[in-house]
């Protein structure tokens, strides 16, 4: 039997290993798929639960107060999204203001620290908040609507 140079051997090599490294590879990416499908189905989904609906003056926008329950990890909120009227609440956070409960705001009934919205002209909304809370997300604007957030240190 001839010998092989060690050219021919490590192309031999490689030639024989490369099936099982693409096997190897195409295996783990089924797991990865297969592990996030499950953490989708474990993952509660997230509810919006509405509190409050305002219309602008001119009844083109509406302020949506609302808690956001992403589950038992997730803590109260108290969130305001402005939408064009006549639209559902998409199923997200916020989109111009997010507070969670801080250790010592005033829960209101929902859960989440007390907030109140108030459309002061066409487009200005108001949102009050307990000085207390910890406000993780607010917008100075959203679609034309100036968006200004008040203090507020006693109870509503």
């Amino acid at each position: 039997m001839a010998e092989q140079a060690p050219e021919q051997e490590g192309t031999a090599y490689r030639r024989s290993v490369r099936p099982y490294l693409l096997v190897t590879l195409a295996a783990i990416a089924v797991v990865m798929v297969l592990f996030n499908r499950v953490a989708d189905v474990l993952r509660p989904p997230c509810e919006n639960m509405i509190i409050d609906r305002v219309d602008s003056p001119s009844g083109e926008h509406q302020a949506v107060l609302f808690d956001r329950n992403c589950g038992a990890t997730s803590g109260f909120s108290s969130q305001v999204s402005v939408i064009r009227s006549g639209t559902e609440l998409p199923d997200q956070a916020g989109n111009v203001f997010v507070a969670v409960k801080g250790e010592d705001a005033v829960a209101a009934p929902w859960g989440g620290p007390m907030v109140s919205i108030e459309w002061t002209t066409n487009e200005s909304l108001v949102i009050r908040h307990d000085a207390r809370a910890r406000i993780s997300s607010s917008r100075e604007a959203l679609d034309g609507v100036t968006v200004e957030t008040a203090t507020i240190a006693e109870q509503f």
